[in-house]
């Protein structure tokens, strides 16, 4: 990127969604053929009722398909949907909407290969550090914050160092034992002792923050947008390996709407990023189907 460009915010780029969104639909005046509901031009699926819209065309790569045809060409599903060996849910998607199972045939390859990926083994590098990070106890809190308290004691008493004899403080002396001069040097120094925060905070915020750039990305098509996040969504326990994140939905670019997941998103092509509690911590494993 040249010093030249002004990217938009990632508030902005929200705002010009919202807008093209609204918009396409009063220009493109298509309706879902299931329940009526006005949709973009270039939707696939109905946000309302979840009808695909793509007559005519396969499910998982958009080629065109004879009715009754049981198996795509282009990328060997079946292209009306594919029915959940664990939910029976029936699936318009490469993962199952409801358990999230992988169903198509690009969708377990995908996922393995976004493990095995450089993005993936540093987040979990980084998962890793917090997973052995010892949280500071309270006993070692007050022994810093008392350590803490000395250093800034010696820093504050070497000013009178330098100053005449008669200008020296009276009657104190600075030594090991004076760790009794907490309360003093807080009121003399007028400055709070800064406690020093457990390294698993840090670690763990820049855990985060990988993981939120990680799903800053556009897509060419919508169902290469679902199988993306559906991946990141299975991946995320393994990715927040000690605070496992309860997720609370995933936030699109198209309208700034929480959704379910992308497979309720219209439009998912334009990006998004998974959305969670941050303080609330559950047991969960990652396992293959």
């Amino acid at each position: 990127m040249s010093g030249n460009e002004n990217p938009l915010s990632n508030y902005q780029q929200k705002q010009q969604a919202r807008q093209a969104s609204a918009q396409g639909q009063e220009d493109s005046g298509c309706q879902c053929s299931s329940c009526g509901t006005v949709v973009s031009a270039s939707a696939d699926i109905c946000e309302n009722c979840g009808q695909w819209l793509l007559e005519g065309k396969c499910c998982f790569c958009y080629a065109e398909v004879k009715p009754g045809q049981k198996f795509c060409r282009e990328c060997g599903n079946p292209p009306t949907g594919i029915t959940c060996p664990q939910c029976n849910t029936l699936s318009k998607f490469d993962f199952c909407p409801t358990c999230s199972t992988p169903l198509s045939k690009r969708s377990k390859p995908y996922l393995e290969s976004l493990q095995q990926s450089a993005a993936f083994k540093e987040l979990i590098a980084l998962s890793e550090l917090v997973h052995t990070a010892q949280p500071v106890s309270n006993d070692e809190k007050k022994d810093q914050e008392k350590a803490l308290a000395l250093d800034a004691l010696k820093v504050y008493m070497q000013q009178f160092e330098k100053l005449p004899d008669q200008k020296k403080l009276q009657g104190f002396s600075f030594n090991s034992e004076n760790t009794d001069a907490t309360d003093a040097l807080k009121s003399a120094a007028k400055e709070d002792i800064p406690m020093q925060a457990p390294e698993t905070k840090g670690v763990e915020l820049e855990l985060m923050k990988k993981i939120a750039l990680l799903q800053q990305q556009t897509f060419t098509d919508n169902q290469s947008a679902r199988l993306f996040y559906t991946a990141i969504k299975v991946l995320l326990p393994v990715m927040v390996a000690t605070k496992h994140k309860r997720l609370t939905g995933w936030l699109c670019n198209f309208a700034n709407v929480v959704h379910a997941a992308p497979h309720e998103c219209s439009e998912p092509n334009l990006g998004g990023e998974w959305q969670y509690e941050t303080e609330t911590a559950y047991e969960t494993t990652y396992s293959e189907h």
